[in-house]
């Protein structure tokens, strides 16, 4: 992750599987959810870059981001061009896009629709899987790796379910009892070690990557978690 803010091929991350991003940081509180459910946009999947236009409800996309010095500077204006842009052959000029409104009682189905899809994931959870969660805005990760104690369970009792973390699960809820996996050293954040101290609670919900695909080591009798480059992107384009 320190890494990130260079170029691939530049210097010590040569080797890394990452180019050069940046991230913007929108806090789950920013966001105003009481407005119209819309459409989604043609070809979401294969965009890679898309931002606001001029004008209500209108947007700007094209098939691949650009972050040379021309682009770069151009995520000031209101309305971007590529002419300067020194990957002109590679990428594409911007095309605006309105976005549309879905109707009250299709965007109520759709809502219903995803949360249903996220809890299925959820589903598939079993004990001793280590899987990914959102990390709720923490500043120093994209992510929580957590590893299964349980599948879902329905929380039953009336005074519901409280873990270590003073996270509380209300009667009806469906959640999963795990550990965190906690860094081993913050200042290379490679490996992992699991938390045997505490046990946390997640919403089946809220699990994006069921079985995230880990290579261990033992130290002095301790387990000791690490994740390749390739997982660790198939996790972010799960959150994002």
């Amino acid at each position: 992750m320190e890494q990130l803010q260079f170029a691939k091929d530049q210097g010590t991350n040569r080797r890394s599987a990452f180019g050069q991003r940046f991230f913007f940081l929108v806090e789950a509180d920013d966001v105003d959810t009481s407005g119209p459910d819309f459409d989604t946009v043609d070809g979401t999947l294969a965009l890679h870059s898309v931002r606001a236009g001029v004008g209500l409800l209108v947007g700007l996309k094209r098939q691949r981001q650009c972050y040379c010095e021309y682009c770069y500077g151009q995520c000031t204006r209101a309305e971007p061009d590529c002419e300067g842009c020194h990957y002109k052959s590679h990428v594409d000029n911007w095309v605006p896009f309105t976005l549309k409104a879905k109707a009250k009682a299709e965007a109520r189905e759709t809502r219903l629709s995803a949360a249903e899809a996220a809890h299925n994931t959820g589903v598939l959870v079993a004990r001793g899987n280590i899987f990914a969660r959102p990390s709720g805005g923490d500043e120093l990760h994209s992510y929580y790796l957590v590893k299964a104690l349980s599948g879902v369970q329905e929380v039953r009792e009336e005074r519901g379910w409280i873990d270590d973390y003073d996270m509380h699960a209300t009667i009806g809820e469906h959640v999963i009892q795990g550990r965190y996996l906690e860094w081993l050293n913050e200042n290379t954040c490679t490996e992992y070690y699991i938390d045997s101290k505490k046990k946390c609670l997640t919403y089946s919900h809220h699990v994006v990557c069921v079985d995230v695909k880990v290579t261990t080591r033992t130290v002095r009798g301790n387990l000791i978690v690490s994740i390749s480059d390739e997982e660790h992107e198939r996790i972010l384009g799960a959150l994002f």
